[in-house]
């Protein structure tokens, strides 16, 4: 079966000689740049803050947040990298009053922050300060989703759309994002301003292509979505790179690389606001990893049936592009693994499996650029008699809906984060996992609630070690006065995860002097995927400029002892799609 190869003649020359100029190249080199210096900086800060602050009002505008209102004026929306705990919550609720002439403002916003009270408590503290208008309807964008939501937009009409924590639209294919692309494309008058922690990434994906584009339409400097272009400087840019530089040099002076050149291009467009290099965090940041060592038999049997293609109990594996081995593998570090329940039918698995092996053969091939199963799908010909295997599985996907439980064969790990927790009683168990944050108590999953109590864990109390999903809570959720230690007992390999929970504690107003975070690598598995953030986060750090990523400036102290043979740490390197 051939694997697909690059759609188009460009795309077969843009990986062997780099990324080839074009028109929408020069559109982007022909945008004017703009450079902010400290002084002017502060200087609007100061300017914002007399116009915008009531007479009683106490507080300061950050300069960030000075020069994002400055520009959000100026220019309409703006696409906001703004780092964790810069401000980006004053920013989204002053927004409309520097915008004073849109009607029926729209704040988007996490589920979470709307149900942990965050949205309103942080507006009413707001208005006690700033000429917060009153007229600021906030929804999540869970709710935006819905079925029942299908035409709020085009109802309400929104001259302003705010969106904050902007990367929960980023995903085109969820129905929130389309209905907001959908309007935003119907109504071109309608401003949107993005805000984020980090609007581009080490992935230059078409998601945020796409939301830089909400904001700042034709003056993105960004490519448009789903152009050739952009597929060039995903190619060019991501981890691990499948092309040459190529046109992007022209972006570049000295010795800078393509990411660092492409990088200050975005940063000095007007209506592009990031984060400066500048910390306002007083705590330091110390993480260290610590080795591990798996006793159980059992546990290193299974892990040696996983990297063999079957499943602990020796079924065979379904596993289109490696991802589900490497997270198997992470599971049976902590003492477990899931299977599905019940076993799926015949006619179904006959076609995933089919599909599966499809998915491997295409990414193993080095003559093509894709390395996830969504990727492959998407470069499908579904007129070639070849995609069989993709035709045939989408005709039974949907008959079986595959839920799973969790088999455990060991306590081992559980025992030891409970004995973390005991002495640390400022520290947060962070989990990708729910079957073993269930073990541990609290645990806050769903929700950002206790399974048990169903309390918030903003109501947690101070004094008291915790477990929580990694998913759910390292996202909008302002932890510093409860927490100060960190455990992440399986890292997952997306750096931003990691950013985003390590900035639930070491944010500003943290009253200790120094934050930590630990990391246990119990397998070749949970090390790689600390290197693979590290990498991705020191790549977006050439992106966006500013060096503030957790994992990029912590005091590092790493444990240098060599793994013993024969536990989880032996055996054949697996998941190369992920690997950089």
């Amino acid at each position: 079966m051939s694997s697909p190869k690059p759609n188009t003649i460009k795309e077969r020359v843009a990986l062997r000689h780099g990324v080839p100029r074009d028109n929408e190249l020069d559109r982007i080199s022909a945008l004017p740049r703009r450079i902010w210096s400290e002084d002017r900086m502060r200087r609007v800060a100061a300017e914002l803050t007399r116009e915008l602050k009531r007479k009683r009002g106490t507080q300061e505008l950050w300069p960030e947040q000075g020069v994002a209102l400055y520009e959000i004026k100026k220019y309409g929306g703006i696409a906001g990298g703004i780092k964790v705990s810069g401000g980006k919550t004053l920013i989204s609720f002053l927004a409309p009053s520097v915008l004073e002439h849109l009607e029926r403002p729209l704040l988007l916003c996490p589920s979470k922050s709307i149900k942990t009270g965050k949205v309103a408590a942080k507006y009413k503290e707001a208005r006690k300060h700033w000429q917060v208008r009153r007229d600021i309807t906030w929804l999540s964008y869970e709710l935006l989703q819905r079925k029942a939501y299908v035409d709020y937009l085009e109802t309400y009409q929104p001259k302003l759309i705010i969106l904050d924590e902007a990367h929960h639209a980023g995903r085109y294919k969820s129905s929130r994002t389309r209905r907001i692309d959908r309007y935003l494309a119907a109504h071109p008058d309608v401003v949107c301003i993005v805000l984020t922690g980090s609007l581009i990434a080490s992935r230059v994906v078409n998601d945020s292509l796409r939301l830089c584009y909400w904001a700042r339409r034709l003056r993105t400097p960004l490519p448009l979505p789903n152009t050739s272009t952009a597929r060039y400087w995903r190619m060019a840019l991501e981890l691990p790179a499948r092309c040459k530089p190529g046109a992007l040099k022209s972006f570049c002076t000295g010795d800078e690389t393509a990411r660092q050149g492409v990088g200050k291009r975005y940063r000095q467009t007007p209506g592009i606001v990031c984060s400066s290099g500048k910390s306002n965090i007083g705590a330091s940041l110390y993480c260290e990893t610590e080795i591990v060592t798996i006793k159980s038999q059992q546990l290193i049997d299974a892990v040696g049936n996983v990297r063999n293609g079957r499943m602990p109990d020796g079924s065979e594996l379904l596993d289109p592009d490696g991802s589900n081995t490497w997270s198997t593998v992470q599971q049976l570090a902590l003492g477990f693994y899931y299977v599905a329940d019940p076993p799926p039918p015949l006619p179904w698995l006959r076609a995933y499996r089919n599909w599966c092996a499809y998915c491997r053969e295409v990414i193993s091939d080095e003559n093509n650029t894709c390395d996830t199963e969504s990727a492959v799908a998407d470069s499908l010909d579904l007129s070639s008699d070849d995609c069989w295997p993709w035709t045939d599985w989408v005709a039974v996907r949907d008959s079986y809906k595959r839920k799973r439980k969790a088999v455990w064969l060991s306590n081992e790990r559980v025992l030891a984060a409970q004995v973390w927790m005991r002495g640390h009683k400022h520290g947060i168990v962070w989990t990708q996992f729910k079957a073993f944050g269930q073990r541990l108590s609290p645990y806050y999953g769903s929700g950002a609630r206790d399974h048990v109590s169903g309390r918030y864990i903003t109501e947690h109390s101070r004094g008291h070690a915790c477990c929580a999903s990694i998913k759910v809570c390292s996202e909008d959720l302002d932890l510093q006065y409860l927490f100060h230690e960190n455990l992440f007992v399986a890292p997952p390999a997306t750096g931003a995860h990691q950013e985003q929970a390590l900035a639930r504690t070491h944010r500003f107003g943290q009253p200790e002097g120094e934050v930590t975070a630990r990391y246990w690598l119990a397998c070749t598995e949970n090390r790689n995927a600390l290197k693979i953030a590290r990498a991705r986060e020191a790549a977006a750090a050439e992106l966006d400029g500013h060096m503030q990523r957790k994992l990029l400036i912590a005091e590092w102290s790493e444990d240098k002892r060599k793994p013993n043979k024969g536990t989880l740490w032996s055996g054949k390197k697996i998941a190369q799609a992920l690997m950089v």
